[in-house]
């Protein structure tokens, strides 16, 4: 009677484990994946496909915000009132945004000195990148920039590699890992995406003061 008792007993559970659902390899297989704590963003007024697919790739790295994830991507200017209608605008609305921590402004329109000079005005502690200049790169470096990555005149621009290398080192200073090096990894890191591969980097010298500036970076094709 007792061996009929253990043989139906053994029965039952082989059934009941055989119907259980099978058990996630790894804990993290059965969590949700962690909300981002902060947000970059990356401000694309009057970019194109290039700043689009560089968003793609830094949302491919480290999710969409929509998501849940670091990378806060919009573009304009729209014609909807949905969204804002000025450069101007769109930039303080990202720097009132509490999870925001960084913006990068890629391409830098006309007015980038002036936004720049307001959000710092008003929060200091965002950081503020800007990529391609189309104004004027003094009066960006006086407003209070971080860094800016231009291209010399005549050079042939890489906006993808650009929007990509400078999320990715806007993420590394929020994240307190940017070291003594980290301009010289970031070049590095658009050279490999460049489909130029002798694209090179020098800081920018202002030629009226020739005061040597730490938050400029040109970028150019040869020499020294």
């Amino acid at each position: 009677m007792r061996l009929s008792c253990t043989i139906i007993f053994t029965a039952v559970f082989l059934v009941i484990s055989c119907s259980r659902p099978n058990a996630p390899e790894s804990i993290n297989q059965a969590e949700e994946p962690l909300q981002a704590s902060y947000n970059i963003a990356l401000l694309s007024w009057d970019g194109g496909q290039k700043e689009a697919d560089a968003a793609e790739r830094l949302i491919k790295r480290y999710r969409s915000a929509a998501d849940g994830g670091v990378l806060l991507f919009v573009s304009g200017p729209e014609k909807s009132g949905a969204r804002p209608k000025s450069f101007g605008e769109a930039a303080m609305s990202l720097a009132k945004n509490d999870r925001v921590r960084a913006i990068v402004f890629c391409p830098g329109p006309a007015g980038t000195s002036d936004a720049v000079a307001k959000i710092k005005a008003m929060y200091p502690s965002m950081l503020c990148y800007v990529a391609m200049p189309r104004e004027d790169p003094l009066p960006i470096q006086a407003s209070g920039a971080d860094l800016i990555i231009s291209f010399a005149p005549g050079t042939v621009t890489d906006e993808y590699a650009l929007c990509a290398g400078l999320g990715e080192y806007a993420k590394t200073v929020v994240d307190g890992l940017a070291g003594k090096d980290i301009l010289v990894a970031l070049v590095n890191e658009i050279k490999e995406y460049s489909m130029e591969k002798n694209i090179k980097a020098r800081h920018y010298l202002d030629p009226e003061s020739m005061v040597y500036s730490k938050n400029h970076i040109e970028l150019y094709y040869g020499g020294d």
